[in-house]
Parts: C-alpha cells; structure tokens; sequence
C-alpha cells in the first residue's frame, strides 16, 4: 500500500500474492498462523554476489593467477569480464539503488550483492526489501556485502562508491540499462559459469607446468626407477 509501484517494477521482485494460513497439525501449536509469499520464478537467475564469488574464483590473483581459467586473465591480468563486472556492479547496481529510492520514495532496506538478482536475459532485479529508513545506508551494506581479498573486486568497492554519488548528484532518475547492457550481462553470467566448471575439473592448485613455471621452476616431471621384488620359493 505504501509503495504500490513496486508490483510492476520491472526491475524489482516483489510478491506476485501472500496467503494466511492456518496451521493443521498439532505439531505446529505455537504458530496457529503462517504467511506463505508467492514470487515471480526466475529460471536460472544468479545473484550479483554470485557473479562476484565466480570472478575470484575463475580470476585469482597475485602467485595464483597463472593458475586462473580464464586464458587471457592467467596470461596478461586482464581480460572482458573484469570490464563486464565492473559494469554491472559499480554502473548498474548504482542507477538501479538510487532510481528505485527516488521512484519508490524509501530505501531498499538490505541492499547488498546477493540480494541483487541478474535473470537469464541479464535484467538486474532488487529483492528482500526491509526497512525504508536512511537512504544513504543501501550505498554502504552494499560496499560491506562485497568484501575481498582480490584487489580487482576491492578495486569495485571505490568505484561503486564514486558512481553511487555522481549519480545521487545528477539528481535525475535514470535507466538502469544502457544500451546493451543485458545482453552483456547474460553473456557474462553464462563465460562465468563455464569457467567455474572450468576451475573446478582443474586440479585443486591449477594446471601444475603453469603453476610451477609461475614459480621459477621446471615442469618436467623426473619418475623414480622401478623397483622388483622376488617372492621366495
């Protein structure tokens, strides 16, 4: 009722209907009622918080990353879905947070990477909305929710913060997408998943030559002769 908005915001999910029921079974005393919510089903959605955990784990950095599947990161540091990433989360996440305050007229209440949901066609979706109070709180739990070690997702966490700004002092309320944004989003959720599964046939310390040229030494492998035993008679 106070946002009525909310049910058609495209890039919100919000429950689709709400039922009170009425617990049966004696088991269930203590909570004569329960609220079942209904949302919209998104068929292989990922969270942004999903995307992120799939970047540092397919991109590591530092003595690992020539152990990285990703080819061109494992090779120069560098490759398109850092610059695929950076663009959903410190441009799209940004827009998306201050057009829903400035549409809806709150906050989101809980905002933070893995309450933003990316559907297959690579829309971005706010979900789990709390408290309406203190506007300015969605822009640090966000930052907080995606803490890390590696120094390309710590290096988002001050982008997100500049963008967050520029975009609060625009004082205009803005599309989330820019022109071909979704489908770089889908494109990026689908190289992130295969390379997960990439990283996860690998051995758990990489390609061994990579690992050990990274590491100054050779890969050859010397094999220890053969040992024969004679059983006695």
């Amino acid at each position: 009722r106070e946002a009525p908005g909310l049910v058609s915001d495209e890039h919100a999910v919000f429950p689709v209907a709400a039922f009170l029921c009425q617990a049966a079974s004696p088991f269930f005393q203590n909570f004569s009622q329960y609220e079942i919510t209904v949302f919209q089903y998104l068929d292989g959605c990922c969270t942004v918080g999903d995307l992120v955990r799939m970047y540092e784990r397919s991109h590591p950095a530092g003595c690992l990353q020539s152990t990285a599947a990703c080819p061109s990161h494992r090779s120069s540091g560098t490759c398109e879905h850092a610059a695929l990433l950076r663009s959903l989360v410190v441009q799209q996440v940004a827009r998306l947070n201050v057009r829903f305050q400035k549409l809806h007229g709150r906050r989101h209440g809980d905002l933070k990477a893995d309450n933003v949901l990316i559907d297959r066609l690579g829309v971005p979706r706010l979900a789990d909305f709390l408290s309406p109070f203190c506007t300015s709180c969605d822009r640090e739990e966000f930052i907080n929710s995606v803490t890390s070690l590696h120094p390309g997702i710590q290096a988002l966490q001050g982008e997100f913060d500049r963008a967050w700004q520029a975009v609060q002092r625009s004082g205009q309320v803005s599309n989330v997408l820019e022109h071909g944004d979704a489908s770089r989003n889908a494109s990026l959720m689908d190289m992130l998943e295969k390379l997960l599964a990439a990283s996860k046939a690998q051995p758990m310390f990489g390609p061994m030559p990579s690992l050990l040229i990274g590491l100054g030494l050779s890969p050859t492998v010397s094999v220890p002769p053969t040992l024969s035993f004679s059983m006695p008679a």
